[in-house]
């Protein structure tokens, strides 16, 4: 279903920036967009909202932090995968409208003041090709844990566009058995697809 309400703004003035997702209190979602004769459409979406934290499950602690265990590095300049990619796997599989993470891990070296590392979170659909969603580098990282998040919504992309998906951490290390990583239980994944 899709509504049209003229705007007035003057045809060729008014571009697509980006469509805005919004939900009534019915829960049904809508794309709302300016399109490039100015009229304002509304699409009713016929989507489905699911939210996981696939990272770091197990006994319940005292304060609601869990991490997963610790892995480490071994070849230098060669990518490990922390705790293993994990399938986001709703009830049906689709086609993604929108996907927001916020993905966060603890840092260090092993033993070393002078380690490099680099971290790459990605996702792919599942048992697809990986997209990057982020590539950081920490130089001279140090032994003391360095917690980063990274989070925001990720523009779907070929290999990336349809439920389910995986999403996993790879980091590498310049110097040998030297690099550490872990992900915190706050680490999220929240995807609004169309099943098909």
């Amino acid at each position: 279903m899709a509504i049209e309400y003229d705007t007035g703004f003057v045809g060729g003035d008014a571009q697509i920036i980006h469509p805005l997702i919004a939900v009534d209190s019915a829960g049904n979602y809508y794309r709302v967009l300016v399109d490039s004769s100015g009229h304002l459409q509304i699409d009713l979406l016929s989507s489905v909202v699911h939210i996981e934290h696939p990272f770091a499950k197990g006994s319940l602690t005292s304060n609601g932090v869990q991490w997963t265990a610790t892995t480490d590095t071994t070849t230098a300049a060669t990518d490990v995968t922390i705790d293993a990619a994990k399938t986001i796997e709703p009830p049906a599989a689709g086609s993604i409208v929108e996907v927001e993470f916020g993905l966060t891990a603890g840092f260090r070296a092993v033993s070393t003041a002078t380690a490099d590392i680099i971290y790459k979170w990605q996702a792919r659909d599942k048992a697809g090709t990986w997209v990057t969603l982020c590539t950081v580098t920490k130089t001279d990282i140090g032994t003391t844990e360095v917690e980063e998040t990274y989070s925001g919504r990720f523009a779907t992309e070929a290999n990336f566009d349809v439920v389910p998906f995986d999403v996993q951490l790879v980091i590498q290390c310049n110097e040998a058995n030297e690099g550490r990583a872990r992900i915190k239980n706050s680490s999220y994944v929240k995807v609004i697809y169309n099943p098909t």
